[in-house]
This record gives C-alpha cells, sequence and structure tokens, in this order.
C-alpha cells in the first residue's frame, strides 16, 4: 500500500504511468504519516520494488512525466 499526500490528478497520473501493483490512499493532510511517526523522506520511499515498476515503464516505451 502507498499513502500520499498529492492531489487526486497526480495520483490518477501516477497510477496510470506506472501501473503499479499496490493500493494508493491519499491523505492530503497528512494524518495517517503523524499517526505512525513517518517522516518525509524521498529516499526511503524508493524501495526495490518501486524502483523496479519504473524501470520497467521505461523499458516498455511508455512515457513518464516524473516525480511530481
Amino acid at each position: 500500500m502507498i499513502i500520499s499526500f498529492g492531489s487526486i490528478v497526480a495520483a490518477q497520473t501516477w497510477l496510470e504511468e506506472t501501473c503499479t501493483p499496490f493500493q494508493l490512499l491519499l491523505d492530503p493532510d497528512r494524518t495517517v504519516y503523524r499517526a505512525y511517526g513517518l517522516e518525509r523522506s524521498f529516499l526511503r520511499s524508493w524501495g526495490p520494488k518501486m524502483i523496479w515498476q519504473y524501470i520497467r515503464l521505461l523499458i516498455s516505451g511508455r512515457k513518464w512525466k516524473g516525480v511530481q
């Protein structure tokens, strides 16, 4: 499961671009982040599975707008 604080439009675009097998929940107020003591860190959110998803996306030739 992925929890994001982005917008609905950005989340939909990201889901379409990556075809991720994970569920994506939006938490714009970061309530869940605070409840679990999560920190903001770009590097911590990029695990091997997520990196592999982006590699597969790029190999397939699909357009990628990058991280927003």
